[in-house]
Protein backbone atom coordinates (compact mmCIF):
# COMPACT_ATOMS: atom_id res chain seq x y z
CA UNK A 1 0.00 0.00 0.00
CA UNK A 2 3.10 2.48 0.62
CA UNK A 3 4.18 1.73 -2.52
CA UNK A 4 0.69 2.71 -4.10
CA UNK A 5 0.25 5.93 -1.80
CA UNK A 6 3.94 7.46 -2.75
CA UNK A 7 3.78 6.42 -6.51
CA UNK A 8 0.09 7.92 -6.68
CA UNK A 9 1.41 10.78 -4.89
CA UNK A 10 4.25 11.54 -7.62
CA UNK A 11 2.16 11.05 -10.27
CA UNK A 12 0.12 14.03 -9.14
CA UNK A 13 3.15 15.89 -9.09
CA UNK A 14 4.65 15.21 -12.57
CA UNK A 15 3.12 17.34 -14.94
CA UNK A 16 3.10 15.84 -19.04
CA UNK A 17 5.82 16.64 -20.69
CA UNK A 18 3.64 19.43 -22.93
CA UNK A 19 4.23 21.72 -19.69
CA UNK A 20 7.54 21.62 -20.35
CA UNK A 21 7.47 21.98 -24.07
CA UNK A 22 5.21 24.75 -23.70
CA UNK A 23 7.30 26.34 -21.30
CA UNK A 24 10.66 26.48 -23.37
CA UNK A 25 8.34 27.75 -26.15
CA UNK A 26 7.24 30.47 -23.58
CA UNK A 27 11.22 31.49 -23.28
CA UNK A 28 10.90 32.27 -27.04
CA UNK A 29 12.83 29.28 -28.49
CA UNK A 30 12.30 28.16 -31.88
CA UNK A 31 9.70 25.10 -32.96
CA UNK A 32 13.39 23.56 -33.76
CA UNK A 33 15.10 24.22 -30.71
CA UNK A 34 12.05 23.18 -28.62
CA UNK A 35 11.73 19.43 -30.66
CA UNK A 36 15.87 19.38 -30.24
CA UNK A 37 15.60 19.88 -26.56
CA UNK A 38 12.91 17.26 -26.21
CA UNK A 39 14.72 14.79 -28.60
CA UNK A 40 17.54 14.96 -26.84
CA UNK A 41 15.82 15.00 -23.25
CA UNK A 42 14.18 11.15 -25.04
CA UNK A 43 17.72 10.23 -25.90
CA UNK A 44 19.20 10.77 -22.33
CA UNK A 45 15.65 8.72 -20.97
CA UNK A 46 16.40 6.11 -23.25
CA UNK A 47 20.21 5.97 -22.57
CA UNK A 48 19.85 5.78 -19.04
CA UNK A 49 16.92 3.29 -18.59
CA UNK A 50 18.19 0.38 -18.73
CA UNK A 51 21.48 1.05 -16.75
CA UNK A 52 19.04 2.61 -14.22
CA UNK A 53 17.17 -1.22 -13.90
CA UNK A 54 20.42 -2.34 -13.71
CA UNK A 55 20.98 -0.41 -10.59
CA UNK A 56 17.61 -0.90 -9.14
CA UNK A 57 17.92 -4.57 -8.86
CA UNK A 58 21.84 -3.51 -7.44
CA UNK A 59 20.98 -1.13 -5.04
CA UNK A 60 17.16 -0.90 -4.41
CA UNK A 61 14.52 0.18 -6.45
CA UNK A 62 13.55 3.06 -4.00
CA UNK A 63 16.90 4.17 -4.13
CA UNK A 64 17.13 4.61 -7.83
CA UNK A 65 13.29 6.04 -7.44
CA UNK A 66 14.30 8.70 -4.72
CA UNK A 67 17.53 10.16 -6.94
CA UNK A 68 15.14 10.31 -10.00
CA UNK A 69 12.40 12.20 -7.79
CA UNK A 70 15.17 14.44 -6.50
CA UNK A 71 16.16 15.09 -10.21
CA UNK A 72 12.63 15.94 -10.93
CA UNK A 73 11.90 17.90 -8.53
CA UNK A 74 15.02 19.93 -9.19
CA UNK A 75 13.92 20.27 -13.00
CA UNK A 76 10.45 21.56 -11.89
CA UNK A 77 11.83 24.18 -9.70
CA UNK A 78 14.44 24.80 -12.67
CA UNK A 79 11.59 25.09 -15.33
CA UNK A 80 9.74 27.78 -13.13
CA UNK A 81 12.85 29.79 -12.23
CA UNK A 82 15.29 28.83 -15.63
CA UNK A 83 15.68 31.36 -18.12
CA UNK A 84 17.03 30.61 -21.70
CA UNK A 85 20.76 30.20 -20.99
CA UNK A 86 20.01 27.05 -18.34
CA UNK A 87 17.34 26.01 -19.34
CA UNK A 88 18.79 23.04 -21.98
CA UNK A 89 20.66 21.36 -18.78
CA UNK A 90 16.99 21.55 -16.71
CA UNK A 91 15.24 19.83 -19.53
CA UNK A 92 18.13 17.15 -19.64
CA UNK A 93 17.58 16.33 -16.15
CA UNK A 94 13.96 16.09 -16.50
CA UNK A 95 15.39 12.76 -19.09
CA UNK A 96 17.61 11.79 -16.38
CA UNK A 97 14.55 11.58 -13.56
CA UNK A 98 11.99 9.76 -16.82
CA UNK A 99 15.13 7.34 -17.18
CA UNK A 100 15.97 6.36 -13.69
CA UNK A 101 11.91 6.19 -13.05
CA UNK A 102 9.86 4.79 -15.31
CA UNK A 103 10.80 1.04 -15.94
CA UNK A 104 12.04 1.05 -12.58
CA UNK A 105 8.44 2.09 -11.31
CA UNK A 106 6.92 -0.85 -12.91
CA UNK A 107 9.39 -3.32 -11.31
CA UNK A 108 8.49 -1.86 -8.31
CA UNK A 109 4.67 -2.47 -8.66
CA UNK A 110 5.67 -5.69 -10.02
CA UNK A 111 7.84 -6.52 -6.78
CA UNK A 112 5.17 -5.45 -4.46
CA UNK A 113 2.19 -7.11 -6.10
CA UNK A 114 0.76 -10.93 -4.82
CA UNK A 115 1.80 -13.14 -7.61
CA UNK A 116 -1.75 -14.76 -7.49
CA UNK A 117 -2.86 -11.38 -7.75
CA UNK A 118 -0.91 -9.85 -10.04
CA UNK A 119 -3.10 -8.67 -12.29
CA UNK A 120 -5.40 -7.17 -9.86
CA UNK A 121 -2.60 -5.63 -8.34
CA UNK A 122 -0.92 -3.86 -11.69
CA UNK A 123 -4.46 -2.64 -12.44
CA UNK A 124 -5.48 -1.05 -9.04
CA UNK A 125 -1.93 0.44 -9.36
CA UNK A 126 -2.32 2.20 -12.88
CA UNK A 127 -5.78 3.20 -12.62
CA UNK A 128 -4.39 4.77 -9.17
CA UNK A 129 -1.41 6.49 -10.55
CA UNK A 130 -3.36 7.59 -13.76
CA UNK A 131 -6.33 9.37 -12.05
CA UNK A 132 -3.81 11.02 -9.72
CA UNK A 133 -1.75 11.99 -13.03
CA UNK A 134 -4.97 13.38 -14.68
CA UNK A 135 -6.05 15.15 -11.38
CA UNK A 136 -1.93 16.77 -11.24
CA UNK A 137 -1.99 17.99 -14.85
CA UNK A 138 -5.65 19.58 -14.64
CA UNK A 139 -4.43 21.50 -11.51
CA UNK A 140 -1.14 22.35 -13.66
CA UNK A 141 -3.11 23.34 -16.64
CA UNK A 142 -5.81 25.49 -13.95
CA UNK A 143 -2.79 27.28 -12.39
CA UNK A 144 -0.77 28.31 -16.13
CA UNK A 145 -4.70 29.30 -16.79
CA UNK A 146 -4.87 31.57 -13.56
CA UNK A 147 -1.77 32.28 -11.59
CA UNK A 148 1.33 32.31 -14.36
CA UNK A 149 3.03 30.09 -16.37
CA UNK A 150 6.21 29.15 -13.80
CA UNK A 151 2.87 28.11 -11.20
CA UNK A 152 2.67 24.60 -12.29
CA UNK A 153 6.60 23.84 -11.92
CA UNK A 154 6.56 25.89 -9.00
CA UNK A 155 3.42 23.02 -7.64
CA UNK A 156 5.02 20.10 -8.78
CA UNK A 157 8.51 21.07 -7.64
CA UNK A 158 7.30 21.61 -3.86
CA UNK A 159 4.90 18.43 -4.18
CA UNK A 160 8.28 16.38 -5.50
CA UNK A 161 9.91 17.56 -2.46
CA UNK A 162 7.26 16.64 -0.49
CA UNK A 163 7.28 12.82 -2.03
CA UNK A 164 11.13 12.59 -1.14
CA UNK A 165 10.69 13.63 2.36
CA UNK A 166 7.87 11.22 2.20
CA UNK A 167 10.14 8.42 0.94
CA UNK A 168 12.65 8.59 3.27
CA UNK A 169 9.93 8.84 6.21
CA UNK A 170 8.33 5.79 5.14
CA UNK A 171 11.84 3.79 4.48
CA UNK A 172 12.72 4.73 8.46
CA UNK A 173 9.29 3.62 9.77
CA UNK A 174 8.77 1.12 7.01
CA UNK A 175 11.62 -0.31 6.36
CA UNK A 176 10.47 -3.96 5.23
CA UNK A 177 7.74 -1.90 3.29
CA UNK A 178 9.86 0.72 1.66
CA UNK A 179 13.51 -0.94 1.49
CA UNK A 180 15.91 1.77 0.92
Amino acid sequence: WWTLVLMSLFSLASCSEMFLILRVKDMGFSDTHVILMYAFSNLLYALIAYPAGRMSDHYGRWRVIGVGWGLYTFAAFGFAFAGSATVLPVYLCYGLYLGLTDGVGKALAADFAPKEKRGTALGIFYMCVGFAALLGNIGAGLLRDHVSKEAPFLMSGALGAICVVMLLIVSRMRPDRVKM
